[in-house]
């Protein structure tokens, strides 16, 4: 069970950390406090060498800052899926505005009752090569 002691280390130690770090401390008469957001990989659970363990680490700590300042996450694989995914998408849309996939198009807001306009909205829709709605 070298594994479930090995995290609970990292767990206790993550936390001490955190505690340690979110205390005040005074500089030039200021106080000022510091957040402090940890990712945690580890080997050889999660990769075999340093670049990837470290990859792994600062998409964990991307995940703890998501979640909140002062927090700590270990990377799993759903991270990794989901930062990639995110990165994925992200990469699309820029692409998308180069490309000119974008439609505005406005709509009334009316009341029900009365049937007088009580305003607008503006929708951006993409128009995405590969995405688009299937058509019948």
């Amino acid at each position: 069970m070298a594994g479930l002691d090995e995290k609970h280390e990292a767990t206790t130690t993550a936390q001490r950390l955190l505690a340690a770090m979110s205390k005040p401390f005074t500089l030039m008469g200021h106080e000022f406090r510091v957040t402090t957001s940890i990712g945690i990989s580890t080997y050889p659970q999660d990769a075999l060498d340093a670049q990837t363990l470290t990859k792994y680490a600062d998409i964990a700590m991307y995940h703890a800052k998501e979640e909140g300042r002062n927090n700590f996450q270990f990377f799993s694989e759903r991270l990794n899926a989901d930062t990639l995914e995110r990165l994925t998408l992200e990469s699309c849309l820029r692409h998308a505005l180069e490309r000119d996939e974008f439609r505005l198009y406005y709509q009334t807001k009316r009341d029900i009752g009365s049937g007088r306009i009580t305003g607008m909205e503006a929708l951006l829709r993409w128009q995405h090569p590969d995405l688009a709605p299937l058509r019948h």
